[in-house]
């Protein structure tokens, strides 16, 4: 991508939020006056720092989140969506050496029309430190017993006002690591209670 592919997004008075949301540019420059002071450069040079910060911080949220789970950025799609990310996207991925970008209809909004469109969800998390060489199937059945009433009280009373008529579903998860691994592996479970054999069920998975 070269600077010439850049699509560089600029907000003009009477124009942003369909003109609903007024613009003031003395503000705008008067808040970037002490940036400009400090760093002795033009108004203009200020906000340009102040944007790579920011895409700076963008790009390495996401490098780090790919890394956490393995996932390789080069060769993905960057989607914008949601806020004033359409206006970031190109530089954003120019960082991330990505070489498409997709913007799709009402990207503002995205975000919002995801949220209300997706299945009703909750995560609760209960920290459990064991070996499988001592692998206590009673004790994991009863954390993931007081996980469930958790999560499903909360899921029914929120179908219960927007999707009533849907069953809860669980899914249930386990985050293990060999001895001295850096990172945790998450590993889908069944969602039954354990047996004796727990522990062979929960390595063969995690292998």
């Amino acid at each position: 991508m070269t600077d010439a592919d850049l699509i560089l997004g600029r907000l003009e008075a009477g124009t942003f939020a369909g003109g609903e949301v007024d613009l003031d540019l003395s503000m705008a420059q008067t808040a970037m006056q002490s940036v400009a002071n400090t760093e002795q450069v033009s108004i203009e040079s200020a906000a340009e720092y102040v944007s790579d910060v920011v895409e700076d911080s963008l790009a390495t949220a996401a490098r780090t989140h790919a890394a956490e789970h393995g996932l390789e950025l080069h060769g993905s799609v960057l989607v914008a969506f949601g806020g004033a990310a359409p206006l970031r996207a190109a530089r954003l991925a120019e960082r991330l050496h990505i070489e498409t970008v997709l913007i799709p209809p009402d990207a503002s909004v995205g975000s919002a029309i995801g949220f209300f469109s997706a299945p009703l969800a909750f995560e609760a998390l209960e920290s459990c430190i064991m070996g499988l060489s001592a692998f206590d199937q009673a004790r994991v059945n009863a954390i993931y017993r007081q996980l469930w009433h958790k999560t499903v009280s909360v899921v029914a009373a929120g179908a219960a006002r927007w999707k009533p008529g849907r069953p809860p579903r669980e899914r249930r998860r386990a985050y293990l690591r060999y001895v001295g691994q850096g990172h945790d592996v998450a590993v889908d479970l069944p969602n039954e209670d354990m047996d004796a054999q727990g522990a062979v069920t929960v390595q063969k998975e995690f292998e």
